[in-house]
This record gives C-alpha cells, structure tokens and sequence, in this order.
C-alpha cells in the first residue's frame, strides 16, 4: 500500500447521489483490504446527515459484489484521514457543506467505526455527497 501525504491531490474519493425519494442510502466500499460503508439519511424534509463506518468484509449482505477479488485487511485498527462534503442547488447557487480533514483511527469497536457525521440543513436537492480519504503511515 503506497502511504500517500498530500490530501489535495492523492485522497480516493467516492460519493453518493442523495435523491429525494431516500430516507436513508449507502454503499459498501473497499480499499486496500478495508471496507466501509459510506451513508446517507435524511431526518426530516431539510435535515441531512452523512457519514462512513468500518464494516466486517464477513458482514455485508452481498460480499461478493464487493469483496470478490478483494485483499482482507487483517489489522483491527487503521488510522484514517478522510473528509465528507456535500453539495447542493439552491435557487441557482451552489451550497457546501465540509466536515473538514479528520484524522481517526477506524476499528471494529463501536466507538471507534464511524466518522464524524456531517450534519446539514437545505431544501435543494439532489444531494451530491463526497467522502475522501487517504491511509497516512501509521
């Protein structure tokens, strides 16, 4: 696994369309051995919040669309660095959202699985939701 520095420029991004017609929507992601599913709710009609946890590959529902030819990461802890932004529409102008860089150590203990939530308030939708995130040396 190559040990990447600069946030900017090298952090794996991924992301969710959140439509109007969700109450809550995720997808299972890997990378390098690791698998976390990034999440979506929607809380009342302009109440968001987003966020990613680490989940067992043994966990998810459908492993092989996600673990099929995948590694396992056997270590029970990760620190992570990783920011989650959304952005939306609104009568014309762009509105964004950003928890900012975090950095946080990912393990199976419940406490330390999920990130920082990023909580927001808007009426525009589509929700265009982007969780990046790099591995730095630890």
């Amino acid at each position: 696994m190559a040990h990447l520095k600069d946030f900017t420029t090298q952090a794996v991004r991924f992301g969710l369309l959140f439509n109007q017609e969700y109450t809550t929507y995720s997808k299972v992601i890997a990378i390098y051995g690791f698998f976390f599913e990034i999440k979506g709710i929607r809380h009342d009609t302009t109440s968001y919040s987003f966020y990613m946890q680490r989940v067992r590959h043994t966990d998810l529902e459908s492993p092989s669309e996600v673990c099929e030819g995948s590694p396992v990461s056997l270590r029970a802890e990760r620190l992570v660095k990783y920011e989650i932004r959304a952005q939306t529409l609104v009568d014309g102008k762009w509105q964004e959202f950003t928890t900012h860089q975090i950095m946080q150590k990912f393990g199976f203990v419940k406490q330390f699985c999920k990130s920082r939530a990023l909580k927001i308030q808007t009426v525009g939708l589509p929700i265009y939701a982007s969780f990046a995130f790099i591995f730095p040396v630890s």
